[in-house]
């Protein structure tokens, strides 16, 4: 990452809320590596949600897609081509919950109690979390070594924590953990770094989006409040300082960072 260059360009998933629009927010700021606003490539599928973010950032470029759809790791790297070839950060905060067991029953242990899946939930989480991550940073691997740039993958407390309750969404978090190591050892030598934050429950719509009604969602979060040892939720804010801060130029890579207010060791 070379910090003379005019504008950096960071490319964000799940840029239309939550985690992922604070982080694209950050980037068109002040916090690109830098200290100058960054051109940010923002996906999402809401696309409501990002024409309000470019309305509000000048510099962020909305991308409107689905992230598992074959054709868009080569699109997005024609985009990234016309725009100067270069990725400086890539970070992948785009996510999916879906509770799901083996015997298809909930003991609201989990992040929610969403709708328990079957193979389609699993192959909806295995494709957001593990194959989409994958097939777009290879189809931009020749602009992150241009630019030396960074990686910043969002895992999740369960990566490295047993749930009763969600056991694909926690298998494809692991996953995530495991590829950040893996992409860091060999991505290395071109100058490219791979790190990942594991949030713990934070003020986020994804349960909502995962099909629980507002009473459940009010009782599940209630519920995550009373097993954080800090007695509270993370805001997004929180996690997206994390993933910022690991996006700048430095020494560390293949590293976690669990940001869940000291749960993982509850």
């Amino acid at each position: 990452m070379t910090l003379q260059d005019p504008r950096p360009t960071v490319v964000v998933t799940g840029a239309a809320a939550g985690i992922g629009r604070t982080v694209a927010e950050a980037f068109a700021g002040t916090e690109a590596p830098g200290g100058t606003a960054a051109t940010v490539f923002a996906i999402d599928r809401n696309a409501a949600g990002l024409d309000s973010l470019a309305a509000a950032s000048p510099t962020v470029v909305p991308v409107c897609a689905d992230l598992t759809d074959p054709p868009f790791p080569a699109r997005m790297a024609g985009l990234v081509a016309d725009a100067g070839g270069r990725v400086d950060v890539l970070a992948h905060v785009a996510g999916r919950y879906r509770a799901g067991t083996l015997s298809g029953e909930g003991e609201g242990e989990g992040e929610g109690e969403g709708e328990s899946g079957g193979a389609a939930a699993l192959a909806e989480l295995f494709a957001v979390h593990v194959t989409a991550p994958s097939l777009l940073t290879q189809a931009l691997l020749p602009a992150l070594e241009r630019a030396a740039g960074a990686v910043v993958m969002v895992s999740s407390t369960f990566g490295h924590r047993a749930s009763r309750t969600a056991h694909g969404y926690a298998a494809t978090k692991a996953a995530v953990e495991s590829l950040t190591r893996s992409w860091a050892i060999e991505l290395a030598p071109r100058g490219i770094r791979v790190n990942a934050v594991a949030p713990g429950p934070t003020e986020t719509g994804i349960l909502a989006a995962s099909g629980m009604d507002r009473d459940a969602v009010t009782a599940q979060r209630a519920a995550e409040r009373e097993r954080v040892p800090l007695r509270r939720l993370g805001r997004p804010d929180e996690i997206a300082g994390w993933i910022v801060a690991l996006a700048r130029p430095g020494w560390t890579t293949g590293q976690v960072v669990s940001v869940d207010g000291g749960l993982s060791h509850a």
